[in-house]
This record gives structure tokens, C-alpha cells and sequence, in this order.
């Protein structure tokens, strides 16, 4: 008795091999969700030209479908498109790419030149920069006014407020009032002084006086008046006590009225002396002025 095959045409089978059908596809079910890893498969022998060969696979290389994770333990060749999320590691050199906005970075070792940008952010430390030199950019410290005056640094830099507010930026005007050997008399207008445009928007900062011959039995007594604005520029009046010859050593200081210290182009000072001591006048008067910008 024989027996018969039939293929799934109906047709007759002629003959029986001894090795299956190669199958041509395959069944593949749509799994989207499923937290699992399953490995992925690939040709055996790094085969590229396709044919009959046999499939493999290693655990190192999964696919998670629930958090769609590709998971290996590494990778090689050129990687376009973006990437998101967090990396981790050792990285190698970037190269050839434009960083839009890299928004921390922990332990640079080497950091070469910053070509062209704005740097923002946190201030560079000092101590990450080169001392400035006469012969070199680099990092420098500003110069208050009182190390201006001092003039000893040869590291500070100078600024046009720290030297305004130096002796520097002073100016001196020094007014003989009354002739050496003249005895002092009271009244107002006993000297004017013009201001210049150079001196325009200066401070009256401090004010002296001082005689040749020092007064006996009273003060000395002055007031500056800004003959132009009509209003007096001293609140506390500037004295020379008995027996004295300068206000440096009077018992009251004169006081300069914080509204009426500055001065204009063409303001006209005027000197007043309204005591010029009792049993004996002092003689000979200069006054000094001494103003600073604001």
C-alpha cells in the first residue's frame, strides 16, 4: 500500500526532502505596553548578502515596550536627529556642533578659547584670570579715592570718580583779602572772586582762613557769600580765635551749607568780615577755598 502527500494547494507532492521548507516570514504581534526586555535578534556572522542563515541574539541588547528604553552597552557611528532626556558617563570631545543652551557643567578639566558670545551668568573668580599688567589685559582692581591720594599701588586702576574724589581732582582757589601789613577792617565785598567754566560744577569742600598777624581780645570772624545766587555759603562762619593766626586751630569749625557749596560759571563770590577782633585787629587775610567734583 502507498501513501500519498498533498500540498496545501491540493496539488500532489512528488517528493519528500530531507529538510523543511525554509520559511520566507514570519508572525510578528504588536506589542506596545508590556514592561518586559526582549532581546533583539540579528544575523549570525555579521552576513550581510541575506540568504538562509541563522538568527541570534544577546541579552546586553533589549528593548523595553512599556518605557520604549533601547538598551545596549554601547554604540558606534554617527548619530543624527535630537537627543533628549539626561546622558550620563564619560564623554569624549564634542566637536562640529552648536550647543544652544547647556545648563550645567561639573569638574572641566581643560576648557579651550571662547571664540565669539556673551558670557552670562556667575562671575568668572579672580583667581581663574591673569593679574592686568602695564603690558597686559587681565584682571584689575578698582582704586577708591583715598588710595587715589595715597598714589603708592602699582596694581590699582584709576577711575575718573576715584580721582575727582582725590586730591587730584582738587582745585584750590586762594584769595588775598587784605594786603599783608593792613590791619582788618568789617564790611561786606572786602574781596570777590569770579567763578571760571572750569570750575563749573565743583563743591566748595572745605574753606581756611588765615592772618599774618593774629587778632587780640576777640575773633576773627568771616562769611562767604555767593553774590550771584544771594545766599550765604556758610552756616557756621569761618573764625580765627584770639591770639591765633589760622581758623585750623578755631574753637568752632566753619560749616558749609550743603545747598549753597556749588558752584556756577560766572557765579561772583564776595568775602564779608564782620569781626576783626577787639583790642587789637589782625592783619593781613587769605582766604583758601578748596572744591572737589560731586
Amino acid at each position: 500500500m502507498g501513501w500519498t502527500f498533498f500540498k496545501s494547494d491540493g496539488s500532489a507532492l512528488t517528493s519528500i526532502g530531507t529538510t523543511a521548507d525554509i520559511a520566507t516570514t514570519v508572525t510578528v504581534t504588536d506589542n506596545e505596553s508590556t514592561n518586559e526586555n526582549n532581546v533583539l535578534t540579528f544575523v549570525a556572522g555579521a552576513d550581510a548578502d541575506g540568504g538562509n542563515v541563522g538568527l541570534e541574539s544577546d541579552g546586553n541588547l533589549h528593548y523595553n515596550p512599556s518605557t520604549g528604553l533601547l538598551t545596549s552597552t554601547g554604540f558606534a557611528g554617527a548619530l543624527t536627529g535630537n537627543v533628549t532626556g539626561n546622558a550620563s558617563g564619560t564623554a569624549a570631545t564634542v566637536t562640529g556642533g552648536t550647543q544652544a543652551a547647556i545648563t550645567a557643567a561639573a569638574n572641566l578639566v581643560t576648557v579651550g578659547t571662547i571664540g565669539t558670545g556673551v558670557w552670562q551668568g556667575t562671575v568668572v573668580a579672580a583667581a581663574y584670570l591673569p593679574d592686568a599688567a602695564v603690558d597686559a589685559q587681565g584682571v584689575v582692581e578698582l582704586a577708591v579715592a583715598s588710595e587715589v591720594t595715597t598714589g603708592t599701588s602699582a596694581t590699582l586702576a584709576v577711575t575718573p570718580d576715584g580721582l575727582a574724589g582725590s586730591v587730584y581732582g582738587e582745585r584750590v582757589i586762594q584769595m588775598v583779602v587784605v594786603d599783608f601789613a593792613t590791619a582788618l577792617t568789617t564790611g561786606d565785598g572786602k574781596f570777590y572772586f569770579h567763578v571760571p567754566s572750569t570750575l563749573n560744577g565743583f563743591d566748595i569742600v572745605d574753606v581756611h582762613a588765615e592772618v599774618i598777624s593774629a587778632p587780640a581780645g576777640s575773633t576773627i570772624i568771616i562769611q562767604l557769600h555767593n553774590l550771584t545766587a544771594t545766599a550765604d555759603i556758610l552756616t557756621t562762619l569761618l573764625t580765627i580765635d584770639a591770639s591765633e593766626t589760622g581758623s585750623d586751630t578755631a574753637a568752632a569749625a566753619a560749616v558749609i551749607s550743603g545747598s549753597e557749596d556749588d558752584l556756577t560759571t560766572n557765579d561772583v563770590i564776595r568775602v564779608d568780615i564782620d569781626q576783626i577782633g577787639s583790642s587789637t585787629a589782625g592783619s593781613g587775610l587769605i582766604v583758601t577755598l578748596i572744591c572737589r567734583l560731586p
